[in-house]
């Protein structure tokens, strides 16, 4: 086997290790509030005014009734408020509530505590050839 090979393996096996720890880590500080996918539906309508079902889905590649059931609850939770839309009553239009903003602002603060500490062995220049490497392949990807 090739070095690169070998090195590439180690890196998909490095990348599934911190998705993992990050994952559980999340999860641990997260119970008894909403899921992952309910945390990203609730990430994706606070971006954009005209957010739907079909965004939704499309955003976690789900069926549209997985994303309606995920949503439902979310507004039976009181995180999401669902409004007709005035010029085309057929179509829903999604909302953030008071208490939604609340857990999205909770949830940031607990992800910038756990990349502090996924980060804090590295040092800042360490950190500027992260992101640097991090983005030369975003760059290849799109």
């Amino acid at each position: 086997m090739s070095k690169r090979k070998i090195l590439l393996e180690e890196i998909t096996t490095e990348f599934h290790a911190i998705k993992n720890k990050m994952h559980a880590k999340m999860m641990h500080k997260n119970k008894g509030n909403i899921t992952h996918s309910q945390e990203f539906a609730l990430f994706t309508i606070s971006q954009s005014k005209d957010t739907g079902i079909k965004e939704i889905s499309k955003m976690l590649c789900t069926s549209s009734s997985a994303a309606t059931q995920l949503v439902n609850e979310l507004v039976k939770q009181g995180y999401v408020i669902r409004r007709t839309n005035s010029k085309d009553k057929r179509a829903l239009h999604l909302e953030v509530s008071k208490k939604g903003h609340a857990q999205i602002l909770k949830t940031k603060l607990q992800h910038s505590k756990i990349i502090s500490s996924l980060f804090s062995s590295l040092t800042n220049r360490e950190l500027k050839n992260f992101i640097a490497l991090n983005k030369k392949i975003l760059n290849n990807i799109l």
